[in-house]
């Protein structure tokens, strides 16, 4: 026998047995007035969160007016330029041991510095810049300036019968770093002698910093300074068996 879904409590009879199972659970009102007087005494009272009295900034001063992260470059660059001043200042006034070098720049920083100064003595040369070439030294002067700062020798070589024309020379100061250029034109090919006391200075890591920027370059390790041979030739005229010549040629005068 089907029932219909909404007429199952329509019965009397049901509806009795079900009143008296169930107690009566709604309290009289007065004791619900008391209840619910009580309930909202012991509630505390709902206080407005404490506000820290905001940081006026200053519309007046210039960083103010800039986005965060142009603060934080502006900051970063005082920084680099208060760094690049400390090491020039400590370079211009330490005092350096003949025969000695405190090394303010690691030796691959030196080797780079060298071919960038190789490129552009090339570059001013070439240019036909007259007030760089009145600047340069004759040998025997930088050979001497070299011998007083830093009580070595600059090997002394001849280059003219292999094309080589000397152009000029120049000391070569990288912070505490004193050595000297000694720079040589063939065409369109440049070559440069530089000599720099000793170091932990290595074949390998003049030929990786070398290889890097496009020169040719070629190592000697003397008994009281190093010798390295650098090299540019426009279509890759010169080679690498030259260049070895040319230092073993150096390395062996006294």
């Amino acid at each position: 026998m089907t029932i219909e879904s909404e007429n199952i409590f329509d019965d009397p009879e049901l509806k009795q047995a079900l009143e008296r199972a169930v107690p009566k659970m709604i309290a009289p009102l007065s004791l619900r007035q008391r209840i619910e007087h009580a309930m909202n005494a012991a509630t505390p009272t709902q206080t407005r969160p404490e506000v820290l009295p905001e940081k006026r900034s200053n519309r007046w001063h210039i960083l103010s007016w800039l986005p965060p992260h142009r603060r934080l470059a502006i900051a970063a660059s005082i920084a680099g330029l208060g760094l690049g001043i400390g090491l020039f200042l400590a370079s211009e006034h330490s005092a350096v041991t003949p025969g000695h070098s405190a090394w303010t720049a690691s030796e691959p920083l030196i080797i780079r510095g060298a071919l960038v100064r190789h490129d552009e003595m090339g570059q001013s040369l070439a240019s036909g810049d007259e007030q760089f070439r009145r600047s340069l030294y004759t040998v025997p002067q930088v050979r001497e300036q070299l011998r007083r700062d830093a009580a070595i020798d600059i090997p002394q070589v001849d280059l003219a019968p292999a094309g080589w024309k000397l152009a000029g020379a120049k000391p070569c100061v990288m912070g505490n770093c004193r050595g000297a250029q000694i720079f040589y034109t063939r065409g369109q090919q440049t070559l440069s002698v530089f000599v720099f006391p000793p170091g932990r200075f290595s074949p390998e890591m003049l030929a990786d910093c070398a290889g890097q920027s496009g020169h040719l370059a070629a190592f000697r390790k003397l008994p009281e300074a190093t010798l390295f041979v650098v090299a540019r030739s426009s279509g890759n005229q010169l080679q690498q068996e030259e260049l070895e010549a040319v230092a073993t040629q150096l390395a062996a005068q006294p």
